[in-house]
């Protein structure tokens, strides 16, 4: 009979640069920054380029392009339409 663990501990599901899980302190980071710190104050543009680009966007990266959407936001990814 096969050996089974409950729920996900001791399984490595895939190994990745971009977030840390150090569960035995509470924290979660993306690209080095605290979730809470992302949370509280990036905006989705700003966020979404950390985790693209490995890097956080410099200020006028953000501004949006002509041409953006009536509300605002930018699709940053082309070939997709948000709903």
């Amino acid at each position: 009979m096969a050996d089974v663990n409950p729920g996900l501990e001791g399984v490595l599901a895939a190994e990745t640069t971009i977030s840390l899980v150090d569960g035995s302190a509470g924290r979660l980071l993306y690209r080095g920054y605290e979730i809470g710190d992302l949370a509280a104050h990036g905006t989705f543009d700003s966020v979404t380029a950390l985790l693209l680009d490995g890097a956080w966007p410099a200020a006028p990266a953000l501004l949006p392009p002509a041409g953006s959407s009536a509300d605002g936001q930018t699709n940053l990814l082309p070939g997709r339409r948000r709903g």
